[in-house]
């Protein structure tokens, strides 16, 4: 998957500070990750993109059932 964000340890202060220090030091990095943060939100987590996931699935769902 795209690189969208920084991951670290819970409960790792030394491990939250490895992460984004790196997007302290370099701003460049930090907007590009946030670019293509808010690029995925708005492609995948839309009401529209919601709507067709579960029209997929409850369709899925559907077509398995036997009706009488």
């Amino acid at each position: 998957p795209p690189n969208r964000g920084r991951a670290f340890e819970p409960e790792s202060p030394e491990s939250l500070v490895a992460a984004i220090r790196p997007l302290v030091e370099h701003p460049e990095e930090r907007r590009r990750l946030g670019a293509a943060a808010r690029r995925w939100v708005v492609e995948e987590r839309s009401w529209s993109a919601n709507a067709a996931r579960y029209l997929d699935l409850y369709g899925s769902i559907v077509d398995g059932m036997e009706l009488s």
